[in-house]
């Protein structure tokens, strides 16, 4: 998997051939699965070697992991905790594009980005919150909607 997204060679080349294969996706959920938008479905999949089940167990723990991040770093920025602050917008941004949430992915690192480089006012602190948190909720609405139509696509 690491050298695939090196680019030293394909992801079908680096895939270990005696693992189970990956259920397949009936076109008609893929359709559906096409309307939404703020999760890069087909991205996932390939980070996750096309395994539907082990993307849903991801999501699944995805939601439930990032469900406290805002509230986490409204704590951290009120209590001046920058580096913990940073921390978080890292965290997010990995796990974000892990399930193909690219924007927050994006937001989330320049964000950290900005952590880094500058101390923020108390109204900036509030809106970067209000933002992350905003992001957070639409992107596991996406998140939800996604996970029951593949529900029954992987038992």
């Amino acid at each position: 998997m690491l050298r695939h997204h090196l680019g030293w060679v394909t992801l079908s080349e680096s895939c270990d051939k005696t693992s189970k294969p990956a259920a397949a996706i009936p076109t008609d959920a893929l359709v559906e699965m096409a309307e939404i938008k703020k999760i890069d479905f087909e991205k996932a999949l390939e980070w996750v070697g096309g395994d539907v089940s082990l993307y849903r167990q991801f999501a699944q723990t995805y939601v439930q992991d990032v469900s406290n991040y805002a509230d986490r770093l409204a704590q951290h920025l009120a209590a001046g905790e920058q580096k913990d602050a940073t921390r978080i917008m890292h965290t997010l941004k990995g796990l974000s594009a892990t399930v193909g949430a690219k924007m927050l992915a994006d937001f989330a690192a320049k964000q950290e980005i900005r952590l880094k480089r500058e101390a923020l006012s108390v109204p900036e602190c509030a809106a970067l919150v209000q933002q992350t948190r905003s992001g957070i909720e639409a992107v596991c609405d996406e998140i939800n909607l996604l996970l029951d139509n593949i529900k029954t696509i992987v038992v």
